[in-house]
């Protein structure tokens, strides 16, 4: 600890010339607090040049004495802290417990789980609890029993190597290799969210005695990817009109009898907008009728898994009307139940409202077949897009506004309230490519100038 003497020598405020006794104060710092120090001087030594030197011996001395206790009561911090046991590091599995306790209140319940997850996926995409076979996934009890301490620099430079082998094993092409690099920085930065808010260390430190490990503000600021050369461009290869066409055609002659879950597919994210995950997780029994409106019920999400409760941007249970007159093309596949109004009455035998509307004989036929049959398809047809059955979302979030518009209402602000979007400017930006606007292809007549003089310039007055 550093002793700083801020004044040695200072007069009494009430000394004058005449008088036989002085008072000298010197200030010192001392274990994070100043302190000062009075002595009188009285007689013949009250004032003039005798007394200024006596007071700077007697400050020397006790800056000497002030010097010496502070390296002493170092050195007995010191002994203090080697003595005290260091606190135990905690596994992966008891900081989740504190983190979910002291997210309560302070994050979304869905950011929570989210910001798990993804930093259990990074710890078991390197792999780290399985060192003999560094790339393999562990189980999950493994992942949880690794060490907080791995939480570190050198975790997202393995990771980053491992998303690296993973493009190199599926032979991945640039566009790929960029959304394989965009999705691992993506994954980091919801993982970070475990460690970042100044209230959640503050909950570690203070009620559950953990101390984060310093690896971990490594692993805050580092990127396993440098974001400007993977960011996301805005050419989303917009089909031309006539592949659109073709699209539609094919999906009702051929799709609609040859793959059921495809046609189907398709038509919920024409009708609903729904997304990859809504889909998988989309029952009969989701398609209600509210106030003569037939609409969707939003109750599971297959790729975010979130409760059936709290669903995306805090919303409970969204209700979703229908659109795009894809009713009819879904009235296959549900129910003759008195929910569904305006459905036609076929459907399929045997099936039960909690039946999900993808069917097959185990669970992989609607979360994984079916999307692959529909890359396969969609790029047969010539679709160059980077998504797929999101395409289908973005065009009927666009036909909806669109038919808004023509009714003379604000076509984007519907298009946001049907997609359940937080912001207008994600509909425009992420979702506004398939809007047509309806400007006439005529020349527009422009008025003639007015004859040019002299300029003359002076003050304009109201």
């Amino acid at each position: 600890m550093k002793i700083t003497i801020w004044q040695r020598l200072r007069r009494g405020p009430t000394a004058t010339p005449g008088e036989r006794e002085s008072q000298w104060t010197y200030r010192f710092t001392w274990q994070g607090k100043v302190r000062t120090h009075t002595t009188s001087i009285t007689n013949e030594l009250a004032g003039g040049e005798a007394a200024a030197r006596r007071m700077t011996r007697k400050a020397a001395l006790a800056e000497i004495k002030l010097r010496e206790l502070g390296r002493a009561d170092l050195a007995d911090q010191e002994f203090r802290r080697r003595q005290k046991p260091a606190p135990p590091v905690p596994t992966l599995e008891q900081f989740l417990i504190h983190f979910e306790r002291a997210a309560n209140g302070v994050l979304n319940v869905n950011t929570i789980h989210s910001a798990r997850q993804q930093l259990l996926n990074i710890v078991s995409k390197v792999g780290l609890a399985a060192p003999r076979e560094p790339l393999s996934v562990p189980s999950v009890p493994s992942v949880l029993s690794s060490p907080l301490t791995i939480i570190s620099r050198s975790l997202i430079e393995t990771y980053a190597r491992a998303v690296l082998t993973q493009a190199h094993a599926e032979s991945a092409g640039a566009r790929r290799l960029k959304q394989l690099q965009r999705s691992a920085n993506s994954t980091v930065s919801s993982a970070r969210l475990c460690f970042q808010n100044p209230k959640l260390r503050a909950y570690y430190r203070d009620i559950a005695g953990i101390e984060l490990p310093k690896s971990i503000d490594d692993f805050c600021a580092a990127w396993p990817f440098p974001p400007r050369d993977c960011a996301k461009g805005r050419d989303y290869q917009i089909p031309p009109d006539h592949i659109i066409r073709r699209t539609f055609d094919d999906l009702e002659a051929v799709q609609r009898t040859r793959n059921p879950n495809l046609y189907a597919a398709v038509w919920l994210a024409l009708t609903f907008g729904l997304r990859k995950g809504e889909i998988i997780g989309a029952r009969i029994r989701d398609i209600q009728t509210r106030n003569g409106v037939t609409g969707f019920v939003i109750s599971e999400n297959w790729v975010a898994r979130r409760p059936s409760d709290l669903q995306k941007n805090g919303q409970e249970l969204p209700f979703i009307p229908a659109a795009n007159d894809g009713l009819a093309h879904l009235a296959p596949f549900l129910l003759s139940a008195p929910s569904v109004a305006s459905v036609p009455s076929e459907g399929i035998a045997g099936r039960r409202p909690e039946d999900y509307i993808l069917s097959g004989p185990h669970r992989s036929c609607r979360t994984d077949y079916v999307w692959r049959d529909i890359t396969r398809w969609m790029r047969a047809l010539g679709w160059g897009t980077q998504k797929t059955i999101h395409e289908f979302r973005a065009y009927a979030i666009c036909q909806v506004g669109m038919a808004a518009m023509r009714a003379g209402r604000h076509g984007l602000r519907e298009a946001q309230v049907w997609a359940r979007h937080n912001h207008i400017t994600t509909t425009e930006q992420s979702y506004g490519r398939y809007f047509v606007t309806a400007i006439p292809n005529e020349p527009i007549p422009l008025p003639e100038p007015p004859p040019t003089g002299t300029f003359t310039p002076q003050l304009a007055t109201a």
